[in-house]
This record gives C-alpha cells, structure tokens and sequence, in this order.
C-alpha cells in the first residue's frame, strides 16, 4: 500500500494574523498530491487543528482538504480494533487527536467530531485493519496523553502487532530525548515503545526525525509555530510492502531566518541583504536582541517580510533561558498565565473561561493587572 504520513497541522493557527492562512494552505496542498499521488490511505499523527475549539472555517477548510480522497479507491477497513465501525468514504483517514485538541472528559474534540460526519477515523486506544489487494496494514493509535500520565497509560493499553499484517503505531507524545517542551518532561523512553511494531509514527514535536536504529519516526509539523529552526516541512509517503519512506517537501512554505543583533544597523543590513532575492511567500525574519530598538525602523520592510523582535531573557539558569527560546508562542503564554495567577481575580476568570477566546482575554487581564502593580 501507498501510505501517506503526516501529523501536526495546525489548522487555525495563525489566527488574527498575517499568517492566518499559512497552515491552511499547506495541508490543502498536501491533501490535493494525495490525490494526485492517489494514496491508499492517510494516517495522521496528531494537532489537526491549532485548538480544541476551531472556527467553522478552520472546520470547513479541513473538510475540504479530506474530501480530496473521497474520490479514490484505496485501502479499505476490514477490521476495527476495539472500536465500533464507522462509516469510510474513499480512501480512509486515520487519526488520533493531539495536546491542542485534547478537550475534558465527557466533551467531543473536533477530531472525533469530523468522524461524527464521516471524514475521518478517529483512534485512542484502539485500531483498524486496512486491507487493498490481499495486503494487511493495521493501525493503532494513542491520542495524546498529558505526559506525566502517557508511560503508564500505554503500559496498561499494551497493543499488540496483529499477525499476518503490517503494523504501524500512532502516537503524540514526547519521547526520549524528543520533547516538546521542557516544562513537561517525558515519561516515555524508547525503550518503553511497544515491541512488534514495523513502524512508531510519533507527532507532537516539530522538527522531523527518523530515529536512527529504531522504528520510530516523528513525523515533524507542517507550518512554524516555533522560534527555532525546524527545517523543511512536508509529509512522508510510505510503501509498506517494502517499508521504504520518502520525505516530500511542501511547495508552498515560508521561509524562515532567525538573526542576533545588536543595534539598528545591524538589522537594516541583515535586511538589506535578504532584499536581493526573490520568494514564492513573504518570508518570516526574526531578531533576537539583546538591548532594546526602534522597531518602526524597520516599517519600509514590512511589505516584503514578516519581521519580528525578541529580547532575550534574563533568567536564573540558561537550561531556563534555553527553554525558554525553544517554547512556542502558545506555550510561554501559559507559562506567563500559570506565573501571573495571581494577578486576577476568580470571578473574572470564571465568567470568562468557556469564551472560545478565553485564553485571550485572561492574557489580556492580566496584562493589565500587572501595569497597574508596575
């Protein structure tokens, strides 16, 4: 079978900015060479969408992309695993649900709500047999896990390699030396993985890798969320008769170049130099700086780039300032929000803790909260 291997989407993020499209735009474009590439089956390893509460437009977008394999033949599902069947259409999309979409107890993810309609299946826990011209792939899933808990979770799941079939794992989690963010260590060593398994396809973290000497493969993202280097985004195309795998670069990405400086003139000149080339999508240029600038100086450029400036932090260790460089957006926000509690009150916190913008009007508050302390 043809396999087509992705995982961290990201659909949404980007929202309310000039990047709002980006991660839309990638996974229409991978879905559409599916097709062309007329894929047996999709297996995705996680983070769909950048939230657990989408837009109808990131749900409709997403739908879209999936529809792009209703009109292939592909693998069929022979078999569910400790699931109740579901409705297929087309070649079959396979996924577990990642940390962005992960939802409390007793609410549907909007993973599980697009199997609800029929354009995915959804796996934690359980599995499915694929079958295409007399070959079997079964695919098992654990969708994410908060990490403190993920060891003991898949110790007690324990899957098992189906016989007379290929055999694939789906995961998102951090493993090993793979983390995602240091402020959440990982429980899971490799050598915890299930044993019996021709491949681990892992999300979560956003750099690919193909874990020398191991089965284990992460997946990588398809769209920047993070400040550091995380090298070409794309998907994996898996031929599961010989388990050979191919990395295929998405087409349509931004560029992306992290600079250090230290005054004006150097980031003029860092920008100056850039401006001699061409690029298919306005490129992302960030500056870490260690004293403050006059960012408006950098406004004749902001037509041709997507500029940003940090400062670095002064922090009581370096591991801490090294993690802190490697956090995502999203996840310094909550570290920001955890330290700052304090700063707000309850009631405020309660009345607006169902507001699907919840996490920015509490950043917001607190924001506010902590000038007035200043």
């Amino acid at each position: 079978m043809k396999l087509l291997l992705l995982s961290d989407t990201h659909i949404g993020f980007g929202r309310g900015t000039e990047r709002r499209d980006d991660a839309t735009i990638a996974f229409q474009e991978i879905m559409e060479r599916a097709r062309e590439m007329e894929v047996d089956a999709v297996l995705f390893a996680g983070d769909m969408f950048n939230t657990s509460l989408p837009s109808s437009e990131s749900m409709i977008s997403t739908m879209k992309g999936i529809s792009n394999l209703f009109g292939l033949g592909g693998a069929k599902v022979a078999e569910f695993i400790n699931k109740s069947p579901v409705h297929v259409r087309g070649a079959p999309f396979i996924a577990i649900h990642g940390n962005h979409e992960r939802r409390s107890k007793g609410f549907r993810n909007p993973v599980e709500s697009m199997e609800d309609v029929g354009f995915l299946v959804h796996l934690h826990l359980n599995g499915v047999v694929l079958e295409n011209d007399g070959e079997r792939v079964a695919v098992q899933g654990m969708s994410f896990i908060p990490e403190r808990y993920a060891k003991s979770v898949l110790e007690k799941w324990s899957p098992k390699p189906v016989e007379g079939a290929r055999n694939i794992l789906l995961l998102h989690q951090s493993i090993d030396k793979f983390v995602y963010s240091p402020l959440e260590p990982p429980t899971i060593n490799i050598s915890d993985l299930p044993k019996g398994f021709d491949l681990i396809l892992d999300g979560h973290i956003h750099k690919r890798e193909e874990v020398k000497g191991t089965n284990l493969v992460i997946c990588g993202s398809t769209v920047a969320t993070q400040t550091k280097p995380e090298g070409d985004k794309g998907f994996y195309i898996l031929d599961t008769k010989t388990m050979k795998m191919t990395f295929h670069p998405i087409k349509n990405q931004r560029k992306i170049f992290i600079y250090e400086a230290e005054t004006s003139s150097d980031v003029m000149k860092v920008l100056d130099e850039l401006s001699k080339s061409e690029y298919k999508m306005k490129p992302i240029v960030r500056f870490k700086l260690h004293k403050k600038i006059n960012e408006h100086e950098v406004d004749k450029y902001r037509d041709r780039f997507i500029i940003s400036f940090s400062l670095t932090l002064k922090s009581e260790s370096a591991s801490e300032s090294e993690s802190i460089d490697n956090m995502s957006v999203e996840d310094l926000g909550r570290e920001i929000l955890k330290k700052n509690a304090k700063n707000i009150d309850t009631n405020f916190l309660f009345n607006n803790i169902l507001d699907e913008n919840a996490f920015d009007i509490i950043y917001k508050k607190i924001g506010e909260e902590i000038d007035k302390e200043n």
